[in-house]
This record gives structure tokens, C-alpha cells and sequence, in this order.
């Protein structure tokens, strides 16, 4: 058989099998347009802090603040924890709050929404700070011996 023939042959084969899966795909139910597929309703992330790698200080306040999924409008409610103790909740998909760490070390800030039917979604960050004697560290002039 010649080239010529052989690619023409190739030509058609290839047509035929992408005719066939386009006819496929239509009358396939398990093959899914991605962009028809929802976004999940149901998360939580924490927006404040912006970074974990940020150094707070001691008895100076701090904002926390958390955004949780609510397009159902399913949202029971939105709880800030710091080291396991509440700091602020509400029922609204955004939640803000002042936050003061009285000592200095690692924190666990953790956000925890939670839904009508009963499921919670949550997540985690930790926060260094500088323990002392709170804004007057950063006024006092540090001394530095030359040799």
C-alpha cells in the first residue's frame, strides 16, 4: 500500500473515532462537563492572621477572623477558638474578632463551622508570640557591643 493511501487511511480513522467519542460523550451520563460541577458548599478557612509565620506580641491585640461556606444558606454557626477556649461565634459566614495572648509562645487558632444537617468543617493554625512586656519591647533601643 502506498503513503499516500496509508495516510489517507489514518486521516479517516482518526475522524471516525473522534466522530464516535463526541457521539459518546453526549449520550454518556458518566462523563461529566467539569464546569457544570458545583463548588462545595460546606468549608471553613481562616483569613486573619494572614500568615502563620508573622510574630505577635504579648498583651497587644490581635485580629482573628474566619470565612465559612454558606450558598445553601445552611450555616448554623461559626465558632474562633484560641487553645481551645472560645473567643467569639456568630451565625454569619464571616467572623471577626480582637484576640489579646497574654504570654509569650505558640497559639492554635481554630475555626469550626457547622451546618443544619449536622456536619462541621474546621481548620487549624498555629501563631507564634513574643512573650515580655508587650509594645514597650519594640521601644526599648537595643544595645549592640562592637569589638
Amino acid at each position: 500500500m502506498s503513503t499516500f493511501k496509508l495516510g489517507i487511511l489514518s486521516l479517516f480513522v482518526l475522524m471516525f473515532s473522534l466522530t464516535s467519542f463526541a457521539a459518546s460523550a453526549v449520550n454518556n451520563p458518566m462523563i461529566v462537563n467539569e464546569s457544570s460541577v458545583a463548588a462545595p458548599a460546606h468549608w471553613v478557612m481562616i483569613t486573619k492572621p494572614v500568615s502563620s509565620n508573622i510574630r505577635y506580641l504579648a498583651n497587644v491585640p490581635m485580629y482573628i477572623e474566619a470565612v465559612a461556606g454558606n450558598t445553601a444558606g445552611d450555616l448554623v454557626s461559626l465558632v474562633l477558638l484560641v487553645n481551645g477556649n472560645l473567643v467569639a461565634s456568630g451565625t454569619s459566614a464571616v467572623l471577626s474578632s480582637t484576640y489579646t495572648p497574654t504570654s509569650g509562645g505558640q497559639y492554635l487558632l481554630e475555626a469550626i463551622a457547622t451546618y443544619a444537617d449536622g456536619s462541621q468543617m474546621n481548620t487549624q493554625m498555629t501563631f507564634n508570640v513574643m512573650g515580655g512586656g508587650g509594645l514597650h519591647q519594640l521601644l526599648i533601643p537595643m544595645q549592640v557591643q562592637i569589638p
